[in-house]
């Protein structure tokens, strides 16, 4: 009976840092989520920046009379669009690789401090119950030494 209180206590404890725990990761989700769609969209708008910008050039392009300049802004307009579409691949793949480890990092870190949370309620509580064993041999000592 000394040690309901010890338990009690526990429980409540564990399911503080638990629910914090779950909070915790939740919000490593929804940051997660939030990046991956401020990526997609900038991705999204610099790919639309890309073909606007090629449009004016075949556009330009289309005005002049020699054939010469007008193949070489073409060709300029293609060069644009392909590398630029390259290179805003290759930045949404390192971007999004980013978002997954900085997202396992933040994962990690709540783990760690989870699990070190959870023994230290656990340390805590053994202390509880050999305290409560101490003051229970305590008194059993003052009951058994009164005389008699």
């Amino acid at each position: 009976q000394t040690i309901a209180p010890a338990v009690a206590q526990r429980d409540a404890a564990i399911a503080a840092v638990t629910a914090e725990y779950n909070s915790l990761l939740a919000d490593v989700d929804t940051r997660k989520t939030e990046r991956i769609q401020q990526i997609n969209a900038d991705y999204d708008s610099t790919i639309e920046a890309l073909d606007n910008g090629a449009a004016a050039l075949i556009a330009a392009a289309a005005n002049l009379t020699d054939a010469n300049q007008q193949a070489a802004i073409l060709q300029l307009a293609y060069n644009y669009l392909v590398v630029g579409k390259y290179l805003m691949d290759v930045y949404k793949a390192e971007a999004l690789a980013r978002v997954d480890q900085l997202a396992a990092e933040e994962t990690q870190a709540i783990e760690d401090q989870y699990n070190n949370n959870l023994d230290q309620i656990e340390a805590d509580f053994q202390a509880s119950i050999a305290n409560a064993k101490d003051v229970r041999n305590a008194a059993f000592e003052a009951c058994h030494n009164q005389g008699g």
